[in-house]
């Protein structure tokens, strides 16, 4: 029986003597049976009548306190546990053979005009990308290549750094033309927020709004141009001094009906351990909660020669129940919180001219509430 592939369980439970008649009619092997008490027992089977034993077990509610692989199944464990990590090593020194004469990566940085696409595809056609040999890259001469081919570059550097190619950009700096319609420097005065103009003057520009008019938020309030004696259309960077009531609003749901989840304190914990990404061991427990959340940890092996891993992962029960919370019992609460939230979107200059909320939506046991605060601001 030493070599046989067996699983030993321990179960807790009342009315044993009527399980194990059933397992014997069903034709299951029972070895080593030990009855500790009067409800916990401990016994071994074979492997192959594991899903006969846990249907009947499940069925009569016996808890199981564990459950362990023995004998040949062991003996497999250990000689698969010996070649994972044997292959582990192989696979570790084939990654350090290639990431110590290979390019494994390429990164491009300082570039803002030229997609970093269009520059690997360029490497791409003069044979240079991922798993190129070290020894066929000339970092001098692609520096050549590259100042050759873009017109957009002033300056370039590769370096080489363990197993990535490192492209250095510096792009000329093109002068701004200000008559183009199209030039990015020149912008337009957008609004951030609802609001009412109160006071404006313009300084370069052409005015959207006036005294009095409501704007929303990603309204035009100054236009980045002018028109010239010639009514020629020219850009201009725009500016104003612009005062205005600014509407500051956050919205909030409450739900009178409410489904909270909360945890039982019940967790299960499972270990695994890896070499270099292969598993070397998974430990095996069955999840018995319906519900359920995990954390995952993993924890690296100081002071040992091989890069092993250790993965925790745990899995903690949760439940879930029915709450109600009626709005006018919450109602102050909800209030202060949404004050607190639209405060912390005002400036440090903003004077505040009023607050108020509305009950902007409800249906059923949804409410939908929006808190405003009216700010005087400078734009």
């Amino acid at each position: 029986m030493k070599f046989q592939s067996l699983i030993e369980i321990k179960i807790e439970g009342l009315n044993q003597e009527k399980f194990f008649n059933k397992l014997n009619n069903l034709g299951v092997e029972i070895f080593d049976f030990k009855r500790l008490s009067y409800s916990i027992s401990i016994f071994k089977i074979l492997t192959k009548d594991i899903k006969i034993v846990k249907k009947n077990l499940d069925s009569n509610n016996f808890k199981i306190i564990y459950k362990k692989k023995i004998g040949l199944n062991k003996f497999i464990n250990k000689i698969l546990s010996s070649v994972g990590i044997v292959l582990g090593l192989l696979i570790f020194s084939a990654f350090l053979f290639i990431s110590n004469n290979f390019i494994l990566r390429i990164d491009i940085i300082g570039n803002q005009n030229i997609s970093s696409n269009t520059i690997l595809e360029f490497l791409n056609n003069n044979k240079i990308g991922c798993f190129s040999s070290k020894n066929s890259i000339n970092n001098e001469n692609l520096e050549k290549i590259l100042l050759a081919n873009f017109n957009e570059i002033s300056m370039v550097s590769v370096i080489e750094k363990g197993s990535t190619l490192i492209i250095n950009i510096k792009e000329k700096i093109e002068t701004a033309n200000s008559d183009s319609l199209d030039n990015n420097k020149y912008k337009n005065i957008v609004a951030e927020y609802n609001g009412r103009i109160k006071n404006i003057e313009l300084i370069s520009g052409t005015l959207n709004v006036k005294p009095g008019s409501l704007f929303k938020k990603g309204d035009v309030l100054v236009f980045a141009y002018y028109y010239d004696s010639l009514n020629n259309k020219k850009c201009i960077e725009a500016s104003a001094k612009i005062n205005a009531e600014i509407w500051i609003e956050t919205q909030y749901t409450h739900y009178e009906n409410q489904i909270e989840k909360y945890y039982t304190g019940n967790e299960i914990t499972i270990k695994n351990i890896s070499l270099c990404g292969v598993n070397l061991f998974n430990q095996e427990k069955d999840i018995i909660y319906k519900n359920y959340e995990t954390t995952q940890t993993q924890t690296k092996l100081k002071n040992v020669l091989l890069p092993i891993t250790i993965s925790t992962i745990t899995y903690k029960e949760i439940k879930t129940k029915k709450i109600t919370k009626m709005f006018q019992d919450y109602k102050e609460d909800i209030l202060k919180k949404c004050q607190e939230n639209t405060l912390q979107k005002l400036l440090k200059n903003d004077i505040i001219l009023s607050e108020n909320y509305n009950i902007i939506n409800q249906t059923n046991d949804i409410i939908n509430i929006q808190y405003v605060i009216t700010v005087e601001r400078v734009l």
